[in-house]
């Protein structure tokens, strides 16, 4: 009796087998309901998979791609995106009369909305660039006249002196980081308008803006050890696991707001990271090509990086917490009607939803406050963190071994911003190195007293 192959759902793709060659076929939705489908030949199956797997994580397209471009040789995908301006040559379409806003928006939407392969950056990340060129649009694209008038500048009027004395009063009001960060979307939009035509000569093209010396860094508050016994206590008394969670882990906010029960593994006593939780801001062009935002979207969403996805071990003790915890969740669940579930998330609210973005933070501003911590009120959810590194390193954990804790890419990081050394131990290591050294001058010393 021969088998009934069962018909592959309509627009999730084809394969058939040509002249020795595997030929697939894939169709990509748009938003508006359209789709570009997209036929490839490769030698063997396992690419024709590998390229559909690809166009399948691209999800729902913007509506302003116009076609997708799948490399021969490395089987990337690059998105083509239609211009604002309705052509793809936007060199010869753009005015060179634009203003800096007007042309800030059209840049961020059409150049840096997409990472270096094609594909959109995350949403998180183009909602930080939009709040960094909101900076170069106050300071750089308006000027206050002396009548008190506001005048929208020209990215063609734009001089090198101009914007350098504007980044420069910036950068004495906001942190080195954000001032260098805005310098930088300052080069790459200037660099696009020398590409589309705008300007002639890219004023950054032989000139830098160069920030004075930066000064000591300012240190992340952090609970001093002698305050950690209290806090423990108070978080476990007014029940905020979540603030115990960050202190007895160290990992970040959203990444503790994103447990869900299958990441608790009572047996192995571990805890997984595996996804944030956050609220982000969506964009769209209106119908005057300005970016304008859709509000927050809150949603579960994968780690930063690989390095970011891990597993540490806890105590019993705090894992012991945890189930009860577990315990108190059914309880909640069953008083709201709800059924619950492995995938919950382990933290809530009292009406059973997650956390938001600002939540995590207030609570442990109460904690601090409670307790007349030392500055509490600069102690934030992000400084459980440092506190957490500065733990491990004041027990000799090595620093690389902290890295991996932390979910840092990069040792640079965890060296730079989150180590805080115990000056008693720099003393103390101090002498270790040397010990072999000091008991030769002491066995000399000795000798020639004798």
């Amino acid at each position: 009796m021969s088998k009934t192959r069962s018909r592959q759902k309509r627009g999730t793709g084809g394969l058939q087998r040509k002249n020795g060659k595997y030929e697939g076929r894939y169709r990509v939705y748009k938003r508006d309901g359209s789709y570009i489908e997209k036929s490839f030949t490769r030698t063997t199956e396992t690419e024709i998979n590998d390229i559909k797997a690809s166009l399948r994580v691209l999800g729902i397209l913007d509506d302003d791609v116009i076609g997708i471009d799948i490399n021969k040789h490395t089987n990337e995908i690059t998105l083509q995106r239609e211009n604002i301006f309705g052509s793809k040559n936007s060199k010869y379409q753009i005015d060179r009369n634009i203003t800096v806003n007007d042309y800030i928006d059209y840049w961020l939407w059409n150049h840096r909305r997409r990472g270096m392969k094609g594909q959109l950056v995350k949403d998180s990340t183009f909602e930080d660039y939009v709040q960094k060129c909101d900076h170069i649009k106050n300071r750089i694209g308006k000027l206050k006249l002396e009548n008190g008038n506001i005048k929208e500048l020209k990215v063609a009027d734009l001089t090198f002196e101009y914007m350098e004395n504007a980044i420069l009063e910036f950068n004495k009001e906001v942190s080195h980081t954000t001032a260098v960060q805005v310098r930088n979307h300052l080069y790459n939009m200037m660099r696009y308008a020398k590409k589309d035509g705008i300007i002639e000569i890219n004023p950054f093209q032989d000139e830098t803006i160069n920030f004075p010396r930066e000064t000591a860094k300012i240190k992340k508050q952090v609970i001093k050890e002698k305050d950690i016994e209290k806090v423990i206590k108070h978080c476990i008394k007014i029940w905020y696991i979540d603030v115990l969670a960050q202190l007895m882990t160290g990992g970040r906010a959203a990444e503790i707001r994103g447990f869900i029960w299958t990441d608790i593994d009572e047996k192995e006593c571990e805890v997984k990271f595996s996804n944030s939780y956050s609220s982000v801001k969506q964009f769209k062009l209106d119908e005057n090509n300005h970016i304008i935002s859709l509000g927050r979207k809150r949603r579960y969403s994968s780690l930063k990086s690989s390095s970011s996805d891990r597993s540490i071990k806890v105590s019993k003790e705090f894992m012991a917490i945890l189930m009860l915890h577990k315990e108190m969740q059914k309880a909640l669940a069953k008083r709201l009607g709800i059924t619950f579930k492995e995938t919950d998330p382990v933290f809530t609210t009292s009406t059973y939803t997650p956390y938001g973005r600002n939540d995590t933070n207030d609570r442990v501003k109460k904690v601090m406050k409670d307790l007349k911590i030392d500055n509490w009120d600069q102690i934030t959810s992000h400084c459980l963190r440092h506190g957490f590194c500065y733990a491990g390193l004041l027990n000799d954990v090595p620093l690389e071994y902290m890295q991996i804790l932390l979910g840092h890419s990069n040792i640079a990081v965890t060296r730079e911003w989150y180590a805080h050394f115990d000056k008693s131990k720099i003393n103390s290591y101090a002498k270790k190195v040397n010990v072999n050294r000091t008991n030769i001058l002491k066995k000399m010393q000795t000798q020639k007293v004798v």
